[in-house]
């Protein structure tokens, strides 16, 4: 998958930290959304992006405040880095 569990939960906290926030983000509920999304791809990476918004959208409440945000921003630059326009 795209991401390691460490890695998404920084970006999270830089993300909330550029908008003001300081916020804990349930680690457990990262992991579960990686490897769901994981399954969910079946190893395709053109399906990686809906497969990880599907899996951070279910937990978003493990996400917030910056789950609303934060989600589509994630999905759209990891689609624009597999080449989706």
């Amino acid at each position: 998958m795209l991401f390691e569990a460490e890695d998404l939960h920084e970006q999270l906290v830089e993300f909330a930290a550029g908008r003001g926030i300081r916020a804990t983000f349930d680690r457990a509920a990262i992991v579960a959304a990686i490897d769901e999304a994981t399954t969910l791809a079946g190893g395709r990476a053109v399906d990686e992006p809906a497969a990880i918004f599907l899996a951070l959208a279910r937990r978003s409440r493990a996400l917030t405040p910056v789950a609303a945000d934060f989600i589509p921003a994630l999905v759209n630059a990891y689609s624009l880095a597999l080449g989706s326009k």
